[in-house]
């Protein structure tokens, strides 16, 4: 049996379907403006197969980079529309 990597406390799920770039980085700021230590934390953004170049265009630039401000990102992108609680559940 693999052993489980306990060392992130707190898995951010940010759901992303045609956000505009400036509210998704509000959220990105406000995880981490959080005052637990940022080794704790990571953020897990899951794209529902958006269609507006600026959210698809923010999204690559995210995919492009492996953390946030110092905290640990993963990225990833539905090839169908999915709604929300399936999103969710990609990111769990």
């Amino acid at each position: 049996m693999k052993k489980m990597d306990y060392s992130k406390l707190v898995s951010v799920i940010v759901p992303v379907y045609n956000t505009k770039k400036e509210f998704i980085i509000e959220t990105l700021d406000s995880i981490a403006n959080q005052t637990l230590d940022k080794k704790y934390f990571e953020i897990i953004v899951v794209d529902d197969c958006s269609t507006s170049p600026e959210t698809l265009n923010f999204i690559k630039s995210l995919k492009e980079k492996k953390d946030y401000k110092g905290i640990e990102m993963k990225v990833f992108e539905h090839k169908n529309n999915c709604w929300l609680a399936q999103v969710r559940i990609t990111g769990a």
